[in-house]
């Protein structure tokens, strides 16, 4: 779905404020939420209130464009259209990545791919997955909505920290 259980919001908004990031990616855009918590926390929070004061560099990716509305356009610097596999290659290094509840829309290897590709492209890094596996279909056509794959706290510990929030996993550096 182009939205999470809540559960995320807090963690994100705090490591935004902690670690002050001059540049952010959010994989998986969806709704844009990650966007707009990001942007308050970034900007917003340091009464940078306009877009001619925003200093933070947002980007996103988004594999189904039917997601993308022109609020995204407003909140993100950039949104890329693409597996994110084939464009966090292409990429810069970002002061933060988000990854919230996307890691579980790809098999094993391609998720473990996609971590590497995090840890890579991330000087910190805030990654969730469903605590709990669920099946999930396509949604509106979408077929990268549907859940391949489940986490567990052991598999996700070689990525950083890995703590439950709610009904996620969480695993950040």
């Amino acid at each position: 779905m182009p939205c999470s259980d809540p559960a995320w919001i807090e963690m994100v908004a705090r490591k935004i404020i902690q670690e002050e990031p001059k540049s952010i990616l959010d994989i998986g855009v969806g709704f844009g939420m990650a966007g707009m918590i990001a942007r308050s926390y970034a900007d917003i929070w340091r009464l940078r209130l306009t877009p001619g004061e925003w200093q933070c560099q947002i980007d996103g990716i988004e594999v189904f464009p039917g997601y993308l509305m022109p609020h995204q356009r407003f909140l993100y610097n950039k949104v890329l259209i693409g597996d994110a596999l084939e464009l966090l290659p292409t990429l810069q290094t970002y002061d933060l990545v988000i990854c919230i509840d996307v890691l579980e829309h790809f098999l094993r290897s391609d998720g473990e791919r996609l971590l590497g590709l995090i840890a890579d492209h991330g000087r910190h890094y805030v990654v969730t997955t469903p605590k709990h596996f669920f099946a999930q279909t396509a949604v509106h056509g979408n077929l990268a909505e549907r859940h391949l794959c489940e986490w567990s706290i052991s598999e996700l510990q070689m990525w950083g920290t890995v703590t439950e929030s709610g009904p996620l996993l969480r695993v950040e550096r």
